[in-house]
């Protein structure tokens, strides 16, 4: 077996080369936001597949009564369970597998409902930030694997 030896300048430019291609990936993609400030070394993002928006979100979800939704979706089967005020919303994990991300307002309050279905975790956000309506969509990225 041969070993080849590169010149630890080789490595540091080798390393610093990814690192500067992959902020560059990032701020051509996301111009607007600020990647000096990160909870964890943008290194350990890679791609899951699909590009960025590659899987699409379901904006302004139109709802089945349970009366109809009963002819397609079983008695048990899991939903992400949303209630906001007087208003329940039920997003049943068969669509949100293929979706990821709903953008809509229950109750007067615009959220955005998430779902991974790699670890099988979702999260409801508000999408209001400092006067303005964010849009959530998928970056095709994953963090850590």
């Amino acid at each position: 077996m041969k070993i080849i030896r590169f010149p630890i300048l080789v490595l540091i430019v080798a390393s610093l080369w990814s690192s500067w291609t992959s902020a560059q990936v990032y701020r051509q993609a996301w111009p607007d936001t600020d990647f000096s400030l990160t909870s964890i070394d943008l290194k350990e993002i890679m791609s899951g597949g699909p590009p960025k928006d590659g899987i699409p979100p379901i904006d302004n979800p139109s709802f089945d009564t349970v009366e109809q939704a009963s002819s397609w979706i079983a008695p048990l089967e899991p939903v992400i369970a949303v209630k906001l005020g007087t208003t329940s919303r039920a997003y049943p994990l068969q669509v949100m597998t293929w979706h990821e991300i709903v953008n809509d307002e229950v109750d007067g309050v615009p959220i955005s409902v998430t779902f991974c279905p790699l670890c099988n975790a979702s999260i409801v956000f508000d999408r209001r930030l400092a006067g303005t309506i964010l849009d959530f969509g998928t970056t095709g990225l994953l963090a850590r694997n």
